[in-house]
Parts: structure tokens; C-alpha cells; sequence
């Protein structure tokens, strides 16, 4: 990390304001997690059970949660699970102020956006078990045994999915089929999922496109979700991610809508321009 000792204070408030990174210009406190692991100033080396994942947003630091026997790697500035066949956690375990803000004891408005940069599967590598496979979740388990916020996963078919818990043991579904993937297969690709006041919506942006599904305003959720920590990656629970149909995870960052005020397609497309650009993710 870099550090610049300034001799004397500048009280001029029109001088622009340094971001450590661009997607938190203009969010005030809204990004609640941000990481990314081409930067050394975020996580450097390999990943090692229960060391602080620096959150770029200062918000709240990440940690790693690998059970005993994982196989876990970062490769091309990404976190690979392809060899972690035994079906074993190996996630970033976020803090439960990411769901606390999101959920607001339960009279918040319930918007939000995630966004994650992954390297998806090639069609003939595509996730094959008749179970998900969470890229990101919440829940300490399934969501019919407990609240979940809401979880982004593989699935056969093949398919792409946003579930969304609305009441216990209930979810909406977003679902991408292979019309949908197409474009993308094999490809680095921006997954962003969001609810705003006109519904929720799952998109993928890729050098093969852009793809975008929505569903229309819908309830927020009744479960308290508050507690929960977001695991990225193989998280706890019954539903792992491994093997060749698992996607490689690059960056990716959690935003309180509520707080930010922002138009989430407009901050996904600044993102993604200023991403693609660095070439750093391979």
C-alpha cells in the first residue's frame, strides 16, 4: 500500500476526492463489501484459513473459511475451485454488517446490488449435479431449513440463477437458460444481480454481450436475514461448489441501494469498462 504524507492540510473542498477504487465514487457508505484479488493491498498469496480478506471499502474485513481437506487456489488473480472435488467449504466469509445494513431490522427498503466477476464454465464444463452450485449465498445452509437473503448459482440444464428468499423456506427465481448463456460460456463475465423499487434483475455483461432478465416489484423479505454472512465461493452447508463446473472468482462487491441512491446500470457499465481495461483478471 501506498502512503503520501501531505506537508501541510488543504481546506480547498472543490479538489477532487482520491478513491482507492472507482466503483465507490459517488456511493457515499453504501458499498458495504468490496474486494479484489488482483490487488495486494485487498489479499496476496494463497488463501489461508481464517486470515483477513482486506475490504476495499473499509467498510468491514472479509476472512477465509476453509474446512480441512479443501483445495483452494488463487490463479490468474482469481479464486479457483475446480480441484476441490471432496465437495469442501473454501468461501470469503463476509461480516454480518453486510446483511444487517441490507435488512435494516426489517423495515429498510430492501434494495440492493451485488456485482462478481467470474470466469464461467464452457458448456461441455458446465455444472452437471442435480443440486446448485452457490457462487454466493447467505444462508448457514439451505433456504428451506433457514433464512436466506438471497444466492447466485450454477445449475444443470444448464442455467444461471438468482434466488431471492421472500418468507421462510419460499424464493423467487431468476433463471438463465442456455439461450441466455450462450454468449458467455468460457468467458470473464460481470454477474450482477439487483432490487429496486421496479423489481429484481439478474444480468450478465461479457465480450459476448450483455444479457439482462427481470422480475417486477415483489415484497421484500419477511425473514430476518440480518445475522447472516455472505460466503463467496464453496460456502457451509449441503450445496457446494467444485470441480470443472465451478466458476473462477475474480471481484466483486455488495451495495446498500438505500443508502447509495444509485442507478445500478450505470455503476455496473462504468465497472465493467474500468475492469475489462486493467486486463489483469486471465
Amino acid at each position: 500500500m501506498l502512503v503520501i504524507r501531505l506537508p501541510t492540510e488543504f481546506s480547498d473542498a472543490t479538489l477532487p476526492k482520491l478513491f482507492v477504487d472507482g466503483v465507490l465514487d459517488g456511493a457515499g457508505t453504501g458499498v458495504l463489501f468490496l474486494f479484489d484479488f488482483a490487488r495486494s493491498d485487498c489479499w496476496t498469496g494463497a488463501p489461508l484459513n481464517n486470515a483477513v480478506i482486506k475490504d476495499l471499502s473499509e467498510t468491514g474485513d472479509a476472512e477465509w473459511e476453509l474446512e480441512s481437506g479443501s483445495v483452494a487456489s488463487i490463479a490468474g488473480n482469481g479464486l479457483v475451485l475446480t480441484s476441490n472435488t471432496i465437495n469442501k467449504e473454501a468461501c470469503v466469509l463476509l461480516p454480518a454488517t453486510v446483511s444487517a445494513s441490507m435488512y435494516g431490522a426489517g423495515t429498510s427498503l430492501q434494495h440492493w446490488m451485488t456485482c462478481i466477476y467470474v470466469k464461467l464454465p464452457t458448456l461441455a464444463n458446465w455444472w452437471t449435479p442435480a443440486t446448485p452450485g452457490p457462487i454466493m449465498k447467505f444462508a448457514a445452509d439451505q433456504y428451506t431449513v433457514g433464512p436466506e437473503h438471497f444466492l447466485i448459482c450454477v445449475h444443470s440444464a444448464p442455467a444461471l440463477q438468482l434466488r431471492r428468499g421472500t418468507a421462510t423456506g419460499t424464493i423467487e427465481t431468476i433463471s438463465m437458460s442456455a439461450v441466455n448463456l450462450t454468449p458467455h460460456y468460457g468467458l470473464l463475465t460481470q454477474i450482477a444481480a439487483y432490487r429496486t423499487v421496479a423489481g429484481t434483475v439478474l444480468r450478465l455483461r461479457s465480450s459476448g454481450g450483455t444479457t439482462s432478465l427481470a422480475l417486477g416489484a415483489t415484497a421484500a423479505n419477511s425473514q430476518n436475514f440480518g445475522a447472516l454472512r455472505c460466503q463467496i465461493g464453496s460456502g457451509t452447508g449441503t450445496w457446494p461448489l467444485y470441480g470443472p463446473g465451478a466458476p473462477t472468482i475474480y471481484r466483486g462487491w455488495i451495495e446498500d441501494l438505500a443508502v447509495s441512491g444509485r442507478t445500478p446500470t450505470t455503476v455496473l457499465n462504468a465497472d465493467y469498462t474500468r475492469t475489462i481495461s486493467r486486463l489483469v483478471f486471465t
